[in-house]
């Protein structure tokens, strides 16, 4: 099921990814800084590092005459597309005592209108030219700047031209009408109540205990209501005019462009932008902490909503920026080891039986513009908060006091290197957006922008060279530059809210002695071999797509596509059985858990700690969930490790342990999603609604509970079978070879013994929509909560064609443009709303139509009316040219987008092409199919289905206290 309130639905369902490589500006990643040209050096406020390392050859940077800057990359993915991204040097920190939220509030009113384009006019035009709002059209406020994004569809001059136009208004344009700021006023107050959750709360808690004097404290971005509410626009130009000013803005484009001719747009565009207003002073810089205030040891945190608990130690100062030079490069490297070496040592401890807490988190990072900090969180049990106080301590004190061993640095020079490796190998598939965010932290950082290839060259030799007594020492000397500190958050009703409780602890924990670290085994994999390969019982060559089709002699399947979309990467989606169309009915919960639990379980010869380790070495990343119509486990790894992940699905098939650990091992997991429940309305119906839609256990997760109290011995009952005897296809996608797929598929599943062809489903597995109630479904939920969401529904319990489908995708997506006018440009009382069509694989005439959004508790009935008017009116009317229109030319680019990755090859095309051999007329005939779709067409869906006697309403309502 998608998930009901996102702001875009895909036309095909994937799994979410995780990208495998390291970022450029993370933890683990490149560190090179380099000095800008002599004619960019400059102060606030652009950052002015000097170094002697490279920087990116094919990178154009440049200036205007009015101080105007652009960095401008050629970069090959996707194929005929530019990201841009407009970078103005403001941020929340700018404002005044009595301008608190101002500058988040003016990016905002970029979409509402501009001096040349009034009324929400360029949202409209750039979805005419395929740019959806929200998805390829979008800004963000921090606390140093404002950055405003555009993904264009194509690479010609006009849409060039045009893109930079979009900019050039939002730089000196904005117009601030009244009435426009009225009704934005709602949206960001909806906003500020969307975000205004438990965890939320909790970080601007610890933001204040770890640096209480900074001034990001008292500015946060989204703002204060008391003065959101009474900005006038006065105030909206003054702060503009002031600030939005040309020497503090650049722009950004990075995609398939000619800088030279580029060049010459932005200086037509940009060069006329001059200063509205005299400057306002920068605001003061960070102060190292006055010694002598004595900061409390230790903070608490504590909120309904938080149904876990945290610890984070935390140890912070003041670092101003200075040089980056291939000494400071090699000293990075070893502090860098060494927080990777406690990273894994508490991961692997996190995966143990009766571990005390769960999966940590390690941070050397930026806490705020120039004040540095390095910090590890774990979660844990509420009901042992002792044990998780106790362990996290003495876990930081024993590396502190005893080091690491020789055995973990040599793993972790073997990780790192491999990830600089593997980014060096990636680095022509990396995408053009996220080249754009990595140049605007370069910007505004002077953090360096080097090649992949580059940053493996430099940083090799200070990896190799490292010692453990340099790692070592490291470690220790970045946990002194400021006393330790602990934070800890959890339930308002299981944790003390006083610190003087956990002071205690904490001092008892400190009187025990910790050990020297027992090192770690040498690790071999010991599931290598399966038996006898496989044979290839038939083959069959799609010239069409260039994809090939195999079936071994005992039965299982392999569909194959050689792709470059990722340079030396592969994708591999591994379906089994028919997922939720034979999930015990009896035993509510129990999909989800094995979604989050069962790889938790490990393997006969090896635990849920040891497959961490292994598969870190390996740059595996494996997931297993069970889906509507299979069982998947999906992975991604670089082309070398193919065969090793093969041999690690093909373990869990044949030898998962279903250990009882494993469900510990997943509650932070559970946690987090009910936390997400208790904190959302919207979550809340998120949660109810295909449960209420069919009264089916398999749908839905109403509570903690069910998930909570299934048995390892019921998940054993369930997937042993169908591991032992259900139908098989495999899918591998990406930049490896046929003959080196075929001999890694041939030694692990192709080994297995001979399984059945595909069989069809148990009787009554299928789903039937209930009777549309005759009032809301009304939800009660958390009373502390402001905001209130609805949720509308129409089954379309008809299975419709690959045709009909992708028509109610597109009148979705024109639904969502019509509810988000409605509510959020015309009410201004929502700022999230959603529309979409949901299907079910595996369950024809499981599908709907929804719309939902979440405003003020005390508009909720009012939006509701407003939305079911836009409606009705759709149903009797349909949509005008125009509106079809704007939906339908970034309906169209998005199909056109998505044929150029390997999860749609992998997770739509081939995962089931053998069995569902359409799968090939539907991807041949893709764009010419979506580009056919005729407004009467969807007006046709929309009066058939947009029905009231069809309508499930769901709303919420504040429970009793």
């Amino acid at each position: 099921m998608r998930t009901i309130f996102a702001a875009r639905t895909l036309a095909a369902k994937m799994p979410p990814r995780r990208h495998p490589l390291p970022r450029v500006f993370t933890l683990l990643a490149a560190l090179i800084a380099i000095a800008l040209p002599a004619h960019l050096a400059k102060a606030a406020p652009w950052a002015n590092l000097e170094t002697d390392l490279p920087q990116d050859p094919a990178l154009v940077l440049g200036e205007l005459p009015n101080g105007f800057r652009y960095a401008l990359l050629p970069n090959a993915e996707p194929a005929n597309r530019v990201s841009l991204r407009l970078l103005v040097s403001v941020g929340s920190i700018h404002e005044n005592d009595n301008e608190r939220g101002i500058a988040h509030f003016i990016e905002h009113m970029a979409f509402r209108g501009t001096r040349n384009k009034p009324g929400g006019g360029l949202i409209a035009e750039l979805e005419r030219m395929g740019v959806s709002f929200g998805p390829d059209h979008t800004a963000f406020t921090s606390f140093n700047n404002t950055i405003y994004h555009l993904e264009l569809p194509d690479v010609s001059k006009s849409t060039l031209r045009e893109g930079l136009r979009v900019f050039r208004e939002y730089a000196s344009g904005i117009e601030f009408a009244p009435g426009d700021i009225e009704l934005e006023r709602g949206v960001i107050l909806s906003e500020m109540a969307t975000r205004d959750t438990g965890m939320a709360r909790a970080g601007q808690r610890y933001s204040a205990f770890i640096w209480p004097s900074a001034r990001e404290n008292s500015r946060s971005p989204i703002g204060v209501e008391k003065q959101i509410r009474r900005f006038t626009q006065k105030q909206f130009r003054a702060f503009y005019d002031a600030w939005y000013r040309p020497e503090r803005m650049a722009l950004i484009a990075v995609g398939q462009i000619d800088p030279d001719a580029l060049r010459a747009m932005i200086a037509d565009e940009f060069s006329p932008l001059a200063a509205r207003a005299p400057a306002r002073p920068e605001p003061p810089p960070p102060s190292p902490r006055p010694a002598s205030r004595k900061l409390p040891a230790v903070g608490v945190f504590t909120h309904n909503e938080l149904t876990g608990m945290g610890v984070m130690q935390t140890c912070a100062w003041a670092e101003p920026p200075a040089p980056f030079t291939r000494e400071k490069l090699a000293e990075h490297t070893r502090r860098n080891l060494a927080l990777s070496m406690f990273t894994r040592r508490l991961t692997l401890r996190a995966r143990q039986p009766g571990a005390p807490f769960g999966a940590p988190n390690v941070e050397y990072t930026q806490l705020f513009p120039g004040l540095r900090m390095v910090q590890f969180a774990v979660p844990g049990d509420l009901n042992k908060t002792d044990i998780v106080i106790a362990a996290a301590e003495q876990s930081l004190r024993a590396a502190i006091e005893h080091g690491f061993t020789q055995g973990e640095l040599d793993e972790a020079k073997a990780d790192l290197v491999n990830r600089y490796r593997q980014g060096a190998l990636y680095a022509p598939s990396r995408k053009s957006a996220m080249l754009a965010s990595q140049l605007a932290y370069f910007l505004l950082n002077g953090e360096g922008f080097s090649t992949p290839e580059t940053t493996w060259r430099e940083v090799e030799k200070p990896i190799a060279d490292a010692t453990l007594a340099e790692c070592n020492a490291a470690f220790a000397k970045l946990w002194s530059r400021a006393p330790v500190r602990t934070f800890i958050n959890g339930n308002i009703r299981l944790l003390p809210s006083k610190p003087a409780a956990f002071e205690k602890k904490l001092a008892a924990s400190r009187a025990i002695p910790v050990k020297p670290p027992a090192g770690i085994k040498a690790l071999d994999f010991a599931y290598t071999d399966f038996g006898k390969p496989g044979r290839i019982a038939e083959t069959k060559t799609l010239p069409e797509i260039d994809a090939h089709l195999v079936r071994f002699e005992n039965n299982i399947l392999l569909n194959f596509k050689h792709t470059e979309y990722e340079k030396d990467y592969v994708l591999i989606n591994l379906r089994i059985g028919h997922g939720k169309r034979e999930e015990p009915k009896n035993v509510p919960g129990i999909g989800l858990l094995a979604s989050k639990a069962f790889l938790f379980g490990g393997l006969g010869r090896h635990t849920a700690a040891e497959i961490t380790q292994l598969n870190a070495r390996h740059l595996l990343d494996i997931n297993f969930t069970i889906a509507d119509d299979a069982a998947h486990f999906y992975a991604q790894c670089p082309v070398r490790s193919l065969p090793y992940a093969l041999q690690m699905m093909t373990a869990f098939i044949t030898d998962a342990a279903y250990r009882p650990e494993s469900f510990v091992l997943a509650r932070p997991d559970l946690t987090t999603l009910f936390q997400h429940t208790l904190s959302s309305p919207s979550a809340n119906l998120n949660a109810i609604c295909e449960r209420a839609l069919t009264r089916d256990t398999r749908f839905g997760w109403p509570n903690y509970d069910e998930p909570a109290s299934r048995t390892v011995n019921e998940l054993r009952e369930w997937l042993v079978p169908l591991f032992t005897y259900d139908d098989i296809e495999l899918s591998i996608v990406g930049d490896v070879d046929l003959q080196a797929a075929l001999d890694a598929a041939a030694g692990t599943l192709g080994a297995l013994p001979v399984r059945a062809k595909r069989l069809p489903p148990k009787p009554n597995t299928g789903v039937a929509f209930a009777p549309a109630p005759s009032a809301p479904i009304v939800i009660n939920v958390n009373p502390a909560l402001k905001q209130g969401a609805f949720l509308l529904v129409w089954p379309v319990p008809d299975a419709g064609d690959t045709h009909q489908d992708r028509a109610r995708v597109l009148l979705a997506d024109a639904l969502d443009n019509a509810v988000r006018l409605c509510i959020r440009e015309q009410l201004g009382a929502a700022y999230v709303s959603s529309a979409a069509y949901a299907t079910h694989d595996g369950f024809d005439n499981f599908n709907y139509l929804f719309v939902g959004a979440e405003v003020d508790r005390g508009s909720l009935d009012k939006a509701i009316n407003a939305v079911r008017k836009t409606i009705a009116r759709i149903a009797a009317n349909g949509f005008s040219d125009d509106e079809f229109l704007r939906a339908k030319r970034p309906f169209v680019e998005h199909y056109d987008q998505q044929s150029r990755t390997n999860a749609y090859w992998g997770y739509t095309v081939l995962r089931d092409i053998q069995n569902r051999p359409e799968r090939l007329t539907q991807a041949l005939t893709r764009l010419a199919d979506v580009s056919s779709i005729t407004r009467d067409e969807v007006n046709a869906i929309a009066a058939r289905h947009l029905r009231d006697d069809t309508l499930f309403l769901f709303k919420t309502a504040p429970a009793k206290k």
